[in-house]
């Protein structure tokens, strides 16, 4: 269900995408294999970036620059990340109502200005201030 909630936020946010994980919103408003694997995707990739969290913090950014690459292939864009962190914690509030705190809210943040820094620089995209 998380993922359902977080690819169709994702969705409603950058409608534009929806030919780059070749979703049609005509077919598949309700779960289909299609939609059901990109948000697959999705979840992974969170995952694999918080599974790599600890003490080595350089083998995580190695990770997620060669990830930004991949993703700049796909047609994606820094905005589109920041669009993906939206999705995430909006999932995460609507799934876990009041136990999702404005620390884990913080913590979750945190991770994702991590994460979109070293994507955007494997996607050969500077941030500015502030991000």
């Amino acid at each position: 269900m998380f993922r359902c909630f977080n690819l169709y936020r994702f969705l409603e946010l950058e409608p534009q995408t929806r030919a780059i994980f070749n979703y049609d919103v005509e077919k598949d408003n309700n779960a289909t294999a299609a939609n059901d694997m990109t948000s697959k995707m999705m979840i992974d990739m969170i995952d694999f970036a918080v599974s790599l969290l600890g003490p080595d913090l350089e083998l995580i950014e190695e990770g997620l620059v060669a990830l930004g690459r991949r993703h700049k292939k796909y047609g994606l864009l820094t905005r589109h990340l920041f669009s993906m962190e939206h999705a995430v914690i909006y999932a995460l509030e609507e799934m876990l109502g009041d136990c999702f705190t404005r620390q884990d809210r913080r913590a979750w943040e945190t991770i994702f200005q991590m994460v979109i820094k070293a994507m955007a620089v494997g996607m050969g995209e500077s941030l500015g201030p502030g991000h």
